[in-house]
């Protein structure tokens, strides 16, 4: 009882933290986005018309830059142009940071997004330092108007809240089709794929399974399933949410429909369920561990409780070392 209210306490300061400094910076004013004469797909609440075209694979080494180099590992950072275009340069510019096994190669490449505030790729420079040993390479892709891909007089992640319906779509559709061409372009290299997602990124990682084809097995921390159910959750960082769909209020039956696109639980996945390993917090005062309970359920996958709260588990060093052992677990087909 004590942990618990200890853990929730936790997460409310840092979700206050996220909220006040990043997601409300400056109290800039909420963006509007593309209406269904430029783009008449986000409009749709059909998966496949949402999500079109679909990505085209590239070199991911045209445009990349050594970073560091080692006995384990060499560490590049590329970049490519995204194929959807938004109102800042900065964020139509993608980036990734890849760590490529020297080990003897298993041909697997795990690629990764982080939360809703990122602020380098630490989670995943230390999953890296996991799997590099055991010859997996990691790639994690920068999310749209996060990190490296922040417009100038923005905070990491402020863009991904700041605006109404229909600006929150195009960046989750631009987020999915960054990775969704990540995962093409690992993919012709002849490697396999598989997704780890944490908190924001999971979700993303969720949509994405949607729509990719051949990944090898998803692993999503503490993901966001639901949007829409958790709007009416009186929770911290729904109050950034909400405030920038307060810029074009809609009724709830269309809010709905619009939003099907983004919901994972209405859809089924491109892999099979025993590919797919959910992690929540009981304790979670960010995303509702219902909502991921649901989802294992309806699409029959494993799921892992942990007795923490959202940002303990998901920022966790211990939880990496457990994502770490089920990509090895899931590449050598003991899952």
């Amino acid at each position: 009882m004590l942990r618990g209210l200890i853990s929730q306490l936790v997460d409310e300061v840092a979700a206050n933290i996220l909220l006040h400094r990043f997601l409300r910076h400056r109290h800039t004013l909420p963006c509007a986005g593309p209406g269904p004469d430029r783009l008449p797909g986000l409009y749709s609440g059909e998966l496949h018309e949402f999500y079109a075209p679909a990505p085209t694979p590239l070199d991911l080494m045209a445009d990349r830059d050594q970073v560091d180099r080692n006995a384990e590992r060499t560490v590049w950072d590329c970049r490519f142009t995204s194929d959807t275009t938004s109102a800042w340069p900065e964020n139509n510019r993608v980036w990734c940071r890849h760590w490529q096994t020297h080990a003897g190669d298993r041909g697997l490449t795990v690629v990764g997004v982080d939360g809703i505030v990122s602020l380098g790729t630490g989670w995943f420079r230390r999953l890296a330092q996991e799997l590099n040993p055991q010859g997996i390479d990691v790639i994690v892709v920068d999310a749209p108007c996060n990190f490296r891909r922040t417009p100038a007089g923005y905070k990491p992640g402020q863009l991904v809240a700041a605006g109404d319906l229909a600006h929150q779509l195009a960046l989750t559709r631009q987020a999915v089709l960054d990775v969704w061409r990540v995962i093409e372009s690992v993919q012709k290299q002849g490697r396999r794929v598989g997704l780890v997602g944490v908190s924001y990124g999971g979700w993303l990682t969720l949509l994405t399974a949607l729509v990719a084809a051949e990944l090898d097995f998803l692993i999503a921390l503490v993901p966001p399933v639901d949007i829409v159910r958790m709007l009416r959750e009186p929770t911290t960082i729904v109050r950034g949410i909400r405030r920038g769909l307060g810029f074009g209020p809609l009724e709830r039956a269309e809010l709905e429909r619009l939003s099907r696109p983004i919901i994972p639980s209405l859809w089924q996945p491109r892999l099979p369920a025993n590919r797919i390993l959910l992690h929540a917090a009981r304790y979670d005062r960010l995303v509702p561990r219902a909502g991921i309970e649901r989802l294992a359920r309806e699409w029959e996958t494993d799921l892992t409780i942990h007795d923490d709260a959202h940002f303990r588990l998901a920022l966790g060093v211990p939880i990496i070392g457990i994502v770490a052992r089920q990509v090895l677990a899931l590449c050598d087909g003991n899952v």
